[in-house]
């Protein structure tokens, strides 16, 4: 957006605005993945509507309402906005260029509030367009065309309502938002849990960190950092049959949970829930059964909770800490949490130590800090591994010294890189082939032409 204002307010040729528009800023410089997504961007849109006569407009729209009396909210003054690009053409036709990733998925209600600013102006315009371009593919789409009459009209039967709902929304939601939301010192929702890192640094970008980011950073900080940037990703890449396996046994147990039935080993030969090899459909069976023998719904918990999303602010690094544990349910009056592997190799070789599965130390660090509220007296987590010729339930206490010092040890050794990382290199290998933000990575597009 900042080259592009170069380009149609400033009269910057395009080049020069991308690369003014990528210059370091604080002494720190951009990825080299964001400015190939830039100059992509930047193209594309340029191209999608070279030759448009329409002319630019540098001042946001914007409708205003005043109250005469504050409403049941307490308020008088409302000001409504539309992000995007704003152009005036002859006719007075006010259009709206939305900016996007892919075309067509924009709501009734989105498209009606977005047409209702754009009738606002001065003079005001006699016809509202809204455009959609996609960054990703270089396409602009028509998607709104009406009279100015005919957007206000559509505003008070589809967009009122869609503002209302975002206005009244009393629903929290923690998650990514935390890391720039403005009320979090007073948050319900936000469990405050300082150390969790093991990390004392607040001079750092406030950002979020999961196990899984750290997987990804450890393998390659690149990819990792252009995942944040929200780049588009790859739609399918290849999974080896092994994790293909994993994930149609994963998704076999959860739907089980999730509709309430305990895990029996009378399996069904229609369980997959993709194309597997045919060993690997044999393996994921007597997997299955397995599991069935210490299915945690035998226990009849009193609480059951099915990956579900947990966010900590460590405050003392700075971070909002993102976890999903496969299970949590309550044994007695005390809280589990419950990891699910599979493996055909020999589990006490491929799992051996908590470094090798980092989730599970996360899950001892957070127990062990009464990170979560209403753990009981005495939480613990379980590691339940699941390999052709039996099963594993690994349990671990969450209040012995030996096995805390050894988990926050694995989770600061993951996360404290990464929090004072930044440049974020590529490391090009073999997983570049993989990698689904590889497109935009210089590195790894050598790595793979090679």
């Amino acid at each position: 957006m900042t080259a592009l204002d170069l380009v149609e307010f400033g009269g910057v040729e395009p080049a020069v605005a991308v690369r003014r528009a990528l210059a370091p800023t604080r002494g720190s410089r951009n990825h080299d993945g964001l400015a190939d997504w830039t100059r992509h961007a930047v193209a594309g849109y340029l191209d999608a509507f070279e030759g448009d006569e329409a002319t630019p407009v540098p001042t946001p729209w914007r409708q205003v309402v005043r109250l005469a009396a504050p409403d049941p909210r307490g308020v008088r003054h409302y000001e409504i906005n539309a992000w995007g690009r704003r152009f005036r053409s002859a006719g007075g036709v006010n259009e709206l260029r939305m900016i996007g990733f892919r075309n067509g998925r924009r709501g009734t209600g989105e498209l009606a509030v977005a047409g209702f600013v754009a009738a606002s102006g001065d003079p005001a315009p006699e016809r509202i367009r809204i455009r959609e371009f996609s960054c990703l593919t270089g396409q602009a789409e028509l998607l709104y065309d009406r009279t100015r009459a005919e957007t206000l009209d559509h505003y008070r039967e589809h967009g009122r309502d869609a503002l209302k709902n975002a206005v009244d929304g009393d629903e929290y939601r923690p998650g990514e938002s935390c890391v720039a939301c403005r009320f979090r010192s007073v948050c319900p929702a936000r469990a405050e849990t300082p150390g969790v890192l093991g990390i004392a640094d607040r001079t750092r970008p406030r950002r979020t960190w999961s196990v899984s980011n750290a997987r990804k950073y450890r393998g390659c900080p690149a990819r990792d950092h252009l995942g944040r940037l929200r780049l588009p990703k790859a739609a399918t890449f290849e999974h080896s049959p092994a994790a293909e396996r994993g994930r149609a046994v994963h998704a076999y147990v959860e739907h089980r949970h999730r509709s309430g039935g305990v895990c029996v080993p009378d399996v069904p030969e229609s369980w997959p829930d993709r194309a597997l090899p045919v060993d690997e459909i044999a393996a994921g069976t007597a997997m299955l059964r397995h599991h069935a023998e210490v299915c945690p719904l035998s226990l009849a918990p009193t609480e059951l909770r099915i990956e579900p999303n947990l966010v900590f602010d460590d405050t003392a690094a700075d971070v909002v800490v993102i976890a999903k544990p496969d299970l949590l349910y309550r044994d007695g009056d005390s809280l589990v949490w419950r990891e699910l592997k599979t493996t055909r190799a020999d589990p006490d070789r491929v799992y051996r130590t908590l470094s090798a599965i980092p989730q599970l130390a996360l899950a001892i660090v957070l127990l062990g800090k009464h990170a979560i509220r209403d753990a009981g007296p005495n939480p613990r987590v379980e590691l339940e591994l699941l390999h052709p010729d039996g099963n594993d339930l690994r349990i671990y206490d969450v209040q012995d010294p030996a096995t805390r010092a050894e988990a926050e040890a694995v989770v600061t050794s993951l996360a404290a890189s990464w929090h004072g990382d930044d440049e974020f290199p590529a490391r090009p290998g073999a997983d570049c082939r993989t990698c689904e933000v590889v497109r935009w990575c210089p590195s790894g597009r050598a790595e793979v032409a090679s």
